[in-house]
């Protein structure tokens, strides 16, 4: 098998293991927003898998022939490893309940806060009557939160400052490269990996050279790495989501090959400086 068809294999596992959840209902009401970021991490490799198999531009510039869009794909590989990371920072990398709660509380108020502050500026026309309700719903939620954070002891040991981001829903988790390292990714490794991909992000000068000037076996290449990439990222995310979730562990083991690719190239990521 070829990389891109170890990823769609992965990604058949790994939608799998999200599937069987299904209808489930934590107990701890914050592993649902665990599994809905496992879900947004399958949606992106989805898309991944997807391109990676070429566009027919035929039907579009009338002109035959099939590109692989290795920036669209770098991007996207990108979303999966910080998607990676942060799931990592909030439901593993913990010492104790305390942290979790105000990880999580934090990091779910950045999100609802931005929701308020959208449905206050941009009211949907024709939902103005339901507007207030909806923003009534998201003040109360957000106090909520508020209260959770400020009942933390890891909100009590934090500088002023900090604390006064965290109520406004400002506060920020520490520098990808830090988690990472947490994560136990070398960060010669992460730093040369995110320096890749986000050029492509920020339309930096390393993707328009690859763009204008790779011959068709360079471009080949360059997708290799991508997808190489990005098999290591799902691997230790299939790892981390069963940590979170052990009972998933048997659709996994379900599946002996597959498992062994999976400890094999999560384990590849974590030797590697």
């Amino acid at each position: 098998m070829n990389n891109q068809a170890i990823f769609s294999r992965l990604v058949k596992i790994f939608g799998k293991i999200l599937n069987s959840q299904k209808g489930g209902k934590p107990s701890d009401e914050r592993l649902v927003d665990a599994h809905i970021l496992g879900t947004k991490f399958f949606e992106h490799a989805l898309s991944i898998v997807d391109l990676s198999n070429g566009i027919d531009i035929s039907q579009i510039i009338e002109k035959p022939g099939i590109i692989e869009p290795f920036s669209s794909i770098s991007i996207l590989v990108r979303a999966i490893f910080e998607n990676y990371l942060l799931f990592f920072y909030i439901f593993i990398d913990t010492n104790d309940a305390d942290e979790f709660e105000f990880r999580y509380c934090t990091w779910k108020l950045t999100g609802l806060t931005l929701a308020e502050d959208h449905l206050i500026a941009f009211p949907y026309p024709a939902e103005i009557q339901g507007i207030s309700k909806s923003v009534q719903e998201h003040i109360d939620r957000n106090k909520e939160l508020r209260k959770r954070i400020k009942a933390t002891n890891e909100y009590k040991v934090h500088k002023r400052d900090s604390q006064d981001r965290a109520l406004k829903g400002q506060f920020r988790p520490p520098p990808w490269i830090e988690i990472a390292g947490k994560a136990g990714l070398g960060p010669k490794y992460t730093r040369t990996v995110y320096q890749i991909l986000t050029s492509h992000d920020h339309s930096g000068g390393l993707a328009t050279i690859q763009i204008q000037s790779y011959s068709s076996k360079k471009r080949t290449e360059t997708m290799i790495t991508i997808i190489n990439i990005a098999l290591s990222i799902i691997a230790i995310m299939i790892e981390a989501y069963i940590k979170v979730f052990p009972e998933t562990k048997a659709i996994l083991d379900s599946d002996p090959e597959i498992e062994k690719i999976v400890h094999i190239y999560a384990g590849a990521i974590k030797i590697i400086p």
